[in-house]
């Protein structure tokens, strides 16, 4: 039989051993959180990137559709330039046929007073 020297001192061994058992599993679990952390954390950088790439791919598509759909300063420019001309065809145009309409008119009315006058 083993005396109270001997069963305390197993007592101890055991609770160093399972202290021991302990810190080694607190390690380990730490090591596994620490790992599934970094998997995620790599993941959503993957993810991230893709998405990044996605919008990448997405701009050069439609600049490669329509590559002056953002208009600088130079399109602006254009843009106006044109727009006066337009205006000026525009009121060119209204002016001749009011020109015409008053030459008729005037036609008519000499009309008129040539046969008024008979």
């Amino acid at each position: 039989m083993k005396n109270f020297i001997q069963f305390s001192e197993d007592i101890q061994q055991r609770r160093q051993e399972l202290q021991q058992r302990r810190l080694d599993q607190i390690q380990a679990q730490k090591k596994k959180i620490a790992s599934q952390q970094e998997a995620q954390k790599e993941k959503q950088q993957a993810s991230a990137e893709r998405e990044q790439l996605k919008q990448e791919i997405k701009r050069e598509l439609q600049s490669e559709q329509s590559p002056s759909m953002e208009p600088n300063l130079y399109n602006q420019l254009i843009a106006r330039s044109q727009m006066t001309r337009k205006r000026a065809r525009e009121t060119h145009a209204q002016r001749e046929m009011e020109r015409e309409a008053g030459a008729q008119q005037a036609q008519k009315r000499a009309e008129m007073k040539a046969i008024m006058k008979r």
